[in-house]
C-alpha cells in the first residue's frame, strides 16, 4: 500500500491539456471524474493512444483501470485512516482487495486527487515521468504493463519493426 497525488481532470478536458498535465506533475496518469460521480485512472500510455486515434476529449479515453471512491461510513467499517493511511496498511489492502480494486480515492481539490494505491509497485508506476512509446508495428504505449527506456517491448513478438529488428521502449 502506498499514496500518490495525481491531476484530476474531467470529461471536458482536451487530451492534450491532460498530457500537459502529466509532464507537469512529473506523473504517469491522470484521475478523471465521470458525470456519476465516479473516478477512472487514465495511464500516459491510454492519452496517447486517444491522441493518436484523434480523439480531442478526455471523456473518450479508454483504458485505464477504476478508482474506488472512499467515504467515512466505508472507512469506518474497513478499519481503515483516511488521513493517515499508512497507519492501516492492511486493512487497505484488504478492502482494495475485497473491492477488486487497486486504487481507492481519498482526497480531491478542483485539480489533484490523492490515491491509495493496493502496493508501492503501483504508486512507483505513476510516478514516472510520462508515457513510452514502442518502435514498433502498430505503434504502442505505456506505462502499463511497466517499461524502460531502450528495451526490448513486452509485447515482441507480437509487435514488430519492418527492418527485423526488436521494437525498442523509447519516451513519447
Amino acid at each position: 500500500m502506498d499514496v500518490v497525488i495525481l491531476p484530476l481532470v474531467w470529461q471536458t478536458t482536451p487530451v492534450g491539456d491532460a498530457l500537459e498535465m502529466l509532464k507537469d506533475s512529473k506523473r504517469a496518469g491522470v484521475v478523471r471524474e465521470n458525470p456519476d460521480g465516479t473516478y477512472r485512472l487514465l495511464f500516459a500510455g491510454d492519452l496517447l493512444r486517444a491522441r493518436a486515434a484523434g480523439k480531442t476529449l478526455v471523456e473518450h479515453v479508454q483504458g485505464g483501470r477504476d478508482v474506488l471512491l472512499t467515504d467515512a461510513s466505508m472507512a469506518a467499517s474497513a478499519n481503515v485512516d483516511l488521513v493517515r493511511p499508512h497507519r492501516t496498511w492492511q486493512p487497505w489492502e484488504q478492502l482494495l482487495d475485497a473491492r477488486a480494486v487497486e486504487y481507492g480515492l481519498i482526497g480531491a481539490n478542483s485539480e489533484h486527487v490523492m490515491l491509495v494505491t493496493r502496493h508501492e509497485g503501483l504508486k512507483d508506476m505513476l510516478s514516472a515521468t510520462g508515457g513510452f512509446e514502442c518502435t514498433g508495428t502498430p505503434t504502442h504505449f505505456f506505462p502499463e504493463p511497466e517499461v524502460k527506456v531502450n528495451t526490448n517491448c513486452p509485447l515482441f513478438p507480437a509487435c514488430q519493426r519492418a527492418d527485423g529488428t526488436t521494437p525498442q521502449i523509447q519516451p513519447a
